[in-house]
């Protein structure tokens, strides 16, 4: 695969860097309009899909408290409405959420020992119940996008804010669980797909995507925090990164980033070709740029001492990056799923 940026995909990197520098903005749906001219939104029918891991890795990188939302409304919500959903919602909810009118996201994960989401008809509609978890930005989103069942058919679910008996409830990693009792949605918020269309792999590719790019943004924000530390030099004395020790420590988190980059690359180049080894693609960049973003994390608040845990320093992104990991499925349930893909090869 080729991993050079085409003059275009860099134009796009520089007016996301210039946009991102300048703005304090954090709020998702503002966010996506202000980054809309750029072509960010719509990555991927504009021509340069091979930009999207770059792109995603800079969001993450400035904005990590927007950037989960902002994808799984337009990596997820968007990209799936578009190709499973009816006609009818490409103009009611994928363009409006492509321009930051609407704030989409997406509720994927199902509770363990939890029902997931299921639909059965009733008056024009279905009545809905279950559970998802894992779900970011859900308090604020206009319309969240749900997986679930409709008599054992794979289905895709309309929430929007308005609707009723739906509870909406924070967990420590600051993400939500959603709980639908008896929920009402009428049929026009609800799409019941074939049991042959494959959802639920599609959708775990995508999220595969954003939480790969994701670690590799809080990589490269740690590597360059830790290099400018390094390169201070204290009053009267040589940069830290004159000792070998530091050199060392850098040049190996330099490393981990660029290898991240290039897996994530290459995992979301296999994913739009729909190539067969996309999944194990995904799943071992998602283990390997996890894993990269926790060792530079720990080389970083070396290299910077007290100063990394100061505001915006590395200490500030452990939680993300703790919680990240564990986030299902798990670092640890990525690798036993690919063990077991490796049993079939």
């Amino acid at each position: 695969m080729n991993f050079d940026y085409s003059q275009d995909e860099l134009d796009l990197f520089h007016s996301l860097e210039t946009i991102l520098g300048k703005t304090t903005e954090v709020r998702p749906k503002n966010l996506i309009s202000k980054l809309a001219w750029t072509g960010y939104a719509t990555l991927g029918e504009n021509g340069l899909a091979g930009a999207l891991p770059g792109a995603q890795e800079r969001l993450a990188q400035w904005k990590p408290a927007a950037y989960r939302t902002m994808e799984y409304g337009l990596r997820i919500a968007a990209t799936t409405l578009r190709r499973f959903g009816p006609e009818a919602w490409h103009a009611t909810w994928v363009t409006p959420i492509q321009q930051g009118k609407i704030l989409a996201t997406a509720a994927l994960d199902q509770a363990e020992g939890e029902p997931d989401l299921t639909g059965k008809p009733h008056d024009k509609g279905y009545l809905i119940n279950g559970t998802k978890t894992a779900i970011p930005g859900a308090i604020s989103a206009d319309v969240i996008l749900a997986s679930g069942t409709v008599e054992e058919s794979p289905a895709l679910f309309l929430f929007q804010k308005e609707t009723g008996d739906v509870s909406l409830t924070q967990g420590a990693t600051g993400l939500y669980t959603l709980t639908a009792h008896e929920t009402f949605l009428p049929d026009t918020q609800v799409a019941i797909l074939s049991k042959k269309t494959p959802l639920a792999p599609f959708l775990d590719l995508l999220k595969n995507r954003i939480q790969i790019a994701e670690a590799t943004g809080h990589a490269a924000a740690l590597f360059d925090q830790a290099k400018t530390a390094a390169k201070t030099c204290p009053e009267g004395g040589k940069p830290p990164i004159a000792k070998q020790e530091i050199g060392f420590k850098l040049a190996t988190m330099y490393t981990l980033l660029q290898t991240s980059r290039l897996m994530s690359a290459n995992a979301s180049g296999l994913i739009d070709a729909n190539a067969s080894d996309a999944a194990m693609a995904s799943s071992c960049a998602r283990v390997f740029c996890s894993d990269a973003a926790n060792e530079i994390i720990s080389s970083a608040l070396e290299v910077m001492g007290e100063n990394g845990f100061k505001k915006g320093g590395p200490a500030d992104r452990l939680a993300a990056i703790q919680a990240l990991r564990v986030e299902g499925p798990s670092v640890g349930q990525t690798k036993e799923a690919i063990g077991n893909m490796l049993l079939k090869y």
